[in-house]
This record gives structure tokens, sequence and C-alpha cells, in this order.
């Protein structure tokens, strides 16, 4: 018995409303920083990479859905869980807390012989023989479906556990996007491979963004001067204020801290442009509220199909070009 489409188009309305923006790039990578190998967001990534057919690391013929399957006999469990950045080797650098060498980032599933090769060394040391045994596509293949940061056994530990999440984020994201119709029917199409409608409309929201970005860090610097955080924190409420806070701190640990506005969704910009105390300085742009809130509420849409790699119907997109276009030329009057 096949589900109904419109049965299916429901529950992916109801999941995608019980998924706040921002859901994958902050509040997943959140519940990935943990200990816990059994968690639900650990073992949604484990899952996603069995779905996606995953190989297993530093193998050239097992992937993890076959090791997983509960009728693999063995007198050994057939996976084990890896420290990418071994136990003891941490140790010998001052990293001795269990809670931080046995974060979930730093787990990798591999066959228990190529564990027990891999012994106490340091990443920069066991990854060269390791790396021998593939050619460049399987070798590349296997890093992008474990979520290894490029360079990563050249990286410190410190800075490797959240280059990990952020991409561990991705495959669940895009095991999540392969679970919906669209990954179902074959026709799912990730941000690279978008088509040249949908590369064109990504381009002129890029752009709406960039200018809308400029404007609102501008306006409220200029009104309200040094107290232009506070300000937008008013408007934007302590909730969202605190994601925002969050995100800006993961980049200080990596020395990339940029302006504030970078680190708001489109929504958020027009709500700080619009507010009613706040309208007053935004007023000269676009003269009635509506002219900005309307196109800004045909794009976001768009945008978020755009960030959870979903492909995105050709009416949608072609309302959301009509409004980036609108907002484009709206926004360019006040350079």
């Amino acid at each position: 018995m096949t589900t109904p489409e419109p049965f299916i188009a429901l529950l992916e309305g109801l999941i995608a409303s019980m998924l706040p923006e921002g859901y994958f790039e902050t509040t997943l990578q959140d519940a990935l920083e943990t200990s816990r190998t059994d968690g639900p967001a650990v073992l949604a990534y484990v899952a996603a990479q069995a779905l996606l057919a995953a190989p297993v690391l530093f193998s050239d013929h097992q992937s993890i859905a076959e090791l997983i399957d509960p009728a693999t006999a063995s007198p050994r469990k057939p996976l084990e869980q890896h420290h990418l950045f071994p136990r003891h080797y941490l140790n010998r650098i001052g990293v001795k807390d269990a809670k931080h060498t046995d974060q979930a980032a730093n787990f990798a599933l591999v066959e228990w012989e190529d564990n027990a090769d891999m012994l106490d060394a340091a990443p920069s040391e066991y990854l060269p023989r390791v790396r021998k045994k593939f050619g460049d596509a399987a070798w590349d293949r296997m890093c992008k479906m474990h979520a290894l940061p490029e360079g990563w056994d050249g990286m410190s530990y410190e800075e490797f556990l959240p280059a990990r999440r952020d991409l561990m984020s991705d495959i669940i994201r895009e095991g999540f996007d392969k679970l919906s119709s669209h990954g179902a029917s074959g026709c799912a199409r990730y941000l690279a491979e978008g088509t040249q409608h949908e590369q064109q409309v990504w381009g002129l929201i890029e752009r709406v963004e960039l200018r809308l970005r400029t404007l609102v860090s501008e306006g409220y610097v200029g009104r309200w001067g040094e107290a232009a955080e506070k300000r937008m924190h008013a408007v934007l409420g302590d909730q969202a204020w605190e994601v925002i806070e969050r995100n800006r701190a993961k980049d200080s640990k990596k020395n990339k801290v940029r302006s504030v506005v970078d680190y708001m969704y489109l929504g958020q910009l027009g709500t700080l442009a619009t507010a009613n105390d706040t309208w007053e300085v935004f007023k000269p742009v676009a003269v009635e509220k509506v002219r900005l809130i309307e196109p800004l509420e045909r794009i976001t849409p768009v945008r978020n199909d755009r960030a959870h790699f979903r492909s995105v119907p050709e009416h949608d997109l072609t309302y959301a070009r009509l409004a980036c276009e609108e907002l484009i030329s709206m926004l360019k009057s006040s350079e």
C-alpha cells in the first residue's frame, strides 16, 4: 500500500513547522555537543549515514548500513566507536576530562580491526598510513560522509570539535531531505546542484540580504550609536538574541567574529527595519512598511528551502525572483 501524496505533503508540512529557522545550524549542533553516543542527535547522524550509503571509515568494502544490520554475525561487534583524536593522546596533551575526550564529534564508526591499529597516535601520525589505501575519489567521499573537515588532522582538538559538528549536522540534514517526497522520488537537488533558475534566485537573495544587513547596521548605529546592539536586542527579544549570541560566541572561538547583523536571519532583519519605534530610520527607503514586508514574506520560504537543501517549486522561485528584483531596486536608491 502506497502512502497518498497529499498525506505525505501534510506530514512534510507538519515536520517543517516544528523545525524552527536555524534548527540545523544551531539547535542540532548544540545537541551534538555531548559525550553520549546514544543520544537522539547522534543516532540521527548514524541513521543518516546509513541512509546515504556511507562507507565505514577507513574501509574499502563495507558500508555502515551493512554492518549495523542485526543479521550480521560476528564473534565481536563488527563496528566500534573510534576516537579520531585518541584518548591517550589527548591525555598526553592535557585533555583529561572524559566528558571532553569522549565527545560525540570525536567518534567515528570503524571496523574493529582498523580501530585496533590506531593505537594512541595523533591524527597527523596515523592518517597518512591509512590514506595510502585509497584513491582520491573514494577518500574524498569517505571524508565527506564522515563529516571530516578538510585538513582536520592538522587542527587542534578545540578547533576540530565545532568544525565537525557543523558537518555532522549537514549529514543529518541531507538524510532528512532524502526522506522527503522530493528525495524519495530522486528529485532532490542540493545547493551546488540547483537549477539555473534556483541559482539565479539564490544569488538575488544574497544581494538582498547583504544590502539589508548593511542598511540595518548603519541605521541602528547612526540612530543609537554605541547602544545599537542593545536596541536590536530589545526589538528581537531575549530568545532570538540568545541564539545570535551563541552563534557569535562560536565564531569568537575561531577568531572569526563578524558584525552582529551577520548572525541574523532575513526575517529578523525585516523586523528590525519595521519595528514601530525604529521605522522612521528606514522610512525614507521604503516609504511604506508593506513595501518591505510583503517582498520579504515571498522570499523567506525560498530562503528556508535553500538552507535545508530542498528543491524549490517553480512558482515560488518566480515570486521570490520578482520580490528580490523589487527590493534590490528599492534598496539601491539608498546607496
